[in-house]
């Protein structure tokens, strides 16, 4: 099996207004999970975002928006995905095993 990884957004925190604008995200709070088989290991992180009014983005509840957000992130998170599928890969090749007696 190949390692598998995603990202979650948990939450944002955001200004109600700002600018003139309504719904300005200042923070994303996600988490890394990534897993192949039996072996998984996640990691959580958020990224603070930079007010731009040229290039704002009006939030949406959408999988589009989601996207658009994903986006923003994706150099924090790209970090965290390379250390949990090294996490997993690791548990994998580990060669160390538990023996328990039966009584």
């Amino acid at each position: 099996m190949a390692i598998v990884s995603n990202v979650k957004i948990i939450s944002l925190k955001a200004l109600k207004t700002f600018e003139g604008k309504d719904h300005v995200i200042q923070e994303v709070h996600w988490v890394v999970e990534s897993a192949d088989g039996e072996f998984a290991h996640s990691m959580g992180g958020f990224s603070n975002l930079t007010f731009d009014k040229d290039n704002f983005v009006e939030w949406e509840d959408s999988d589009a928006f989601k996207d658009t957000v994903l986006g923003w992130i994706k150099n924090d998170t790209d970090r965290i995905v390379s250390i949990c599928e090294t996490h997993v890969a690791e548990q994998k090749a580990d060669n160390d095993e538990e023996l328990l007696f039966s009584n």
